[in-house]
């Protein structure tokens, strides 16, 4: 990390040296050490500063995370529908029928062709999608959330693959 980060975070109270060596040098300790470290996973989690302060002083990290993967989720879906679009403007100049068309709506026949021609009908892809949900829950969440489904709907559509 750099130097003028960490100082940074001394700066506006995230971090503070043990003390100072004779030449003015900060000196950490290893907890100190780690907190940067964590700091640092934090931030490239796209938590600011104001959201990990709490964190660092005992707060509730699972919501934490849970809400900033719920925003991840809400941007990607937000970038996915723009694909669509420009998709959608590339191939023949038509706009889709509805601005904000979900991205499963947009891309549903793409993945049902991708299924297809690796061999799997309608009923080879719900047992995978069940098989997934049983054996990986949460992997299974994670998948149907990086396809920009929000925490909601993917504990929904998960659910439903279990009960399979």
């Amino acid at each position: 990390m750099p130097r003028t980060t960490v100082l940074y975070y001394e700066q506006v109270g995230l971090l503070a040296p043990l003390e100072r060596s004779g030449s003015g040098e900060r000196l950490y300790s290893e907890p100190e050490l780690a907190r940067v470290q964590q700091i640092g996973t934090y931030r490239a989690t796209g938590l600011t500063l104001d959201q990990i302060r709490p964190l660092l002083a005992g707060g509730d990290k699972m919501a934490a995370f849970a809400k900033r993967l719920d925003e991840i989720g809400q941007s990607m879906l937000g970038l996915r529908e723009q694909q669509a679009l420009l998709v959608a403007l590339l191939e023949g100049g038509r706009r889709p029928a509805a601005p904000g068309v979900a991205f499963e709506d947009a891309f549903e026949d793409a993945f049902e062709d991708a299924f297809g021609a690796s061999g799997l009908d309608d009923a080879a892809m719900h047992r995978w999608h069940a098989v997934f949900a049983r054996q990986n829950p949460e992997g299974y969440k994670a998948f149907l959330r990086s396809l920009g489904l929000t925490g909601e709907e993917a504990a929904r559509l998960a659910g439903a693959g279990e009960d399979q």
